[in-house]
């Protein structure tokens, strides 16, 4: 496996994306629709998850429209585990329109309903993005411990895993 290049772990702080992201999730969707593994509901649901998590990463408005489709397609699941997920995703995606203010309740409703859903890093995660976003360097600390606490060596890094940045033109 290749190695990240500085390049790649600069963006990754700074929250920019490679639009290979957003080709990736073009090329290989087809490929799984036609393997039959969308058969299965929950799988299918993480999929979907993942595919809204890379156009979410992409840097183009047009993708943030895809993103909110998809976004879209995971919520019809009805999953519901998913349902922060849904959340954290709509935030990230209003974020990056320049809705922070709406961006942030929608992610302190994620926080709420992954900890209802017993999901602790996922909140927890989803806790560390908010804080960061607010500038809240107290909270972070909190959820950084949280995170710490359930075994995570690099909680900011596990964050940016399971919250995705922000499309380009907005914080982290």
């Amino acid at each position: 496996m290749r190695q990240p290049s500085e390049a790649d772990r600069a963006n990754r702080l700074t929250g920019r994306r490679n639009p290979k992201h957003q080709r990736q999730a073009s090329i290989i969707w087809p490929q799984l629709r036609r393997s039959g593994l969308l058969f299965n509901q929950n799988l299918r649901a993480k999929l979907l998850e993942v595919k809204a998590k890379c156009l979410v990463a992409a840097p183009t408005g047009m993708s943030r429209a895809a993103a909110a489709r998809a976004i879209a397609r995971l919520d019809r699941e009805r999953e519901g585990y998913f349902a922060g997920s849904v959340q954290c995703l709509r935030a990230t995606v209003l974020r990056s329109a320049g809705a922070a203010a709406d961006a942030e309740a929608l992610l302190a409703q994620a926080v709420t309903s992954y900890e209802a859903a017993a999901m602790s890093d996922y909140a927890a995660s989803s806790a560390v993005r908010l804080s960061a976003w607010r500038s809240d360097s107290a909270k972070l600390a909190e959820a950084c411990i949280r995170l710490r606490n359930e075994g995570i060596v690099a909680p900011e890094r596990w964050a940016h895993m399971r919250v995705p940045a922000a499309i380009i033109g907005s914080a982290r």
